[in-house]
């Protein structure tokens, strides 16, 4: 008898499509604007103890990762606007011969 994990790596196998037509430089750009959330939000508390403690590096540092997180979701946008979508391939997906 098959392990579940078996019987669910054939069915993906089978049913994954091999390709898909995507614009792929606005979804990398949009997923490193994502990335950068977190970043961000911690450059708020950053910012606000520079401001307490006189530390302009501080502000400065969380002010420019607020720039590059901006121009990079701008890019993201503007990719979303302009890019052609292109056809991208999935790698393989073999089912594999491990029984756990």
């Amino acid at each position: 008898m098959k392990s579940p994990q078996r019987l669910l790596n054939e069915y993906l196998a089978k049913t994954t499509p091999k390709a898909a037509v995507i614009k792929k430089y606005a979804h990398a750009v949009t997923l490193a604007a994502c990335g950068l959330i977190v970043p961000s939000i911690w450059a708020l508390f950053l910012r606000q103890q520079g401001i307490r403690e006189a530390e302009p590096e501080w502000v400065w540092g969380a002010e420019t990762l607020w720039k590059i997180h901006l121009g990079i979701a701008v890019l993201a946008c503007v990719l979303w606007i302009i890019e052609r979508p292109k056809k991208v391939s999935y790698l393989p997906v073999e089912p594999s011969d491990d029984d756990h």
